[in-house]
């Protein structure tokens, strides 16, 4: 639970973040071959998880992965603010993300998930920056947001190309209401990401 007096920072330093292999359902890191940088939030094979709090803040100081994204010097795919995988009854709601390497919240692989009463902001001159984004996953509500961000607003997914449809779990059962969406130069519903995206 995050109060509004408390701040979640993501470290500038790539070492803090372990690398972990690609999602089946995409068969490489979203950005580069390989594998790719570790959720500053995640988690695994979870059953009934509440991130809330009275406004409190989770910042991913993600200018600094902007800088190597656009410079070509990246390692691996860049990390998201949160991430879950293969989990189910996820509830995340009452908070600000602020400044998200790339995803703010990524579920995937997941089911009965509700985003409520969020707020999320990345500057327009981030690359590819994205709000919400529902991943092979099922019964999604979003609600009572509000997203800006570089890229997509909210994205839904079922991972790519041959990779996606050989693990065969779309998206599906997506209720969203009451959101206010901005996307600089995505859009602010999209259905499927380009793959992989332009590095």
């Amino acid at each position: 639970f995050l109060t509004k007096k408390w701040v979640v920072l993501g470290k500038k330093d790539a070492s803090h973040y372990e690398v972990v292999e690609p999602l089946p359902s995409y068969g490489r890191g979203i950005e580069l071959p390989g594998g790719r940088y570790r959720s500053l939030i995640n988690g695994y094979m979870l059953d009934d998880v509440v991130i809330t709090g009275d406004n409190g803040t989770i910042d991913g100081q993600g200018s600094v992965w902007w800088d190597w994204f656009t410079s070509h010097t990246l390692n691996y795919s860049r990390p998201h603010l949160v991430e879950f995988i293969d989990s189910k009854d996820i509830v995340v709601s009452n908070l600000t993300f602020l400044n998200a390497p790339a995803f703010n919240i990524h579920p995937v692989y997941c089911s009965n998930v509700h985003v409520q009463k969020i707020s999320v902001y990345a500057p327009p001159e981030s690359p590819y920056t994205i709000g919400i984004v529902p991943d092979s996953s099922d019964i999604i509500c979003i609600k009572n947001c509000s997203i800006s961000t570089s890229y997509d607003a909210i994205a839904l997914e079922s991972g790519w190309d041959e990779y996606g449809i050989a693990y065969g779990r779309p998206t599906t059962s997506i209720h969203i209401k009451q959101v206010h969406l901005q996307a600089s130069s995505g859009s602010a519903l999209a259905f499927g990401i380009p793959m992989p995206y332009p590095f």
